[in-house]
């Protein structure tokens, strides 16, 4: 995602994507591949520590409020993915905020 700067505002400043987007294409291959990996993590909360899974769902609560397009996109596809990660998905659509990730 880091190749293409302009994406940065949908996967953490809260913009949603318009249909004409010129890196729309990209978004939605960066929001599956990115689904697809948070699953994974979910997937893998068996064998954690429980601390470290406490920082996995800031994580996952963090880009889900701020990332609209990746919060769609798991809902539109809500068969491909676990219950549990849904779950996260709708509680931190409740919570939705635009605040921008803090820069270190």
């Amino acid at each position: 995602m880091a190749s293409v700067p302009r994406t940065y505002q949908y996967f953490y400043q809260g913009k949603d994507l318009d249909a004409d987007e010129e890196n729309r294409e990209f978004i939605l291959y960066a929001t599956e591949a990115l689904a697809n990996y948070v699953e994974h993590v979910v997937a893998e909360k068996p064998n954690m520590a429980e601390a470290d899974w406490k920082i996995w769902q800031r994580f996952l609560r963090d880009t889900f409020e701020r990332a609209p397009v990746v919060r769609k996109h798991l809902e539109r596809h809500s068969n491909w993915y676990s219950p549990e990660l849904l779950e996260i998905v709708r509680a931190a659509s409740n919570r939705q905020t635009t605040r921008p990730c803090r820069e270190d």
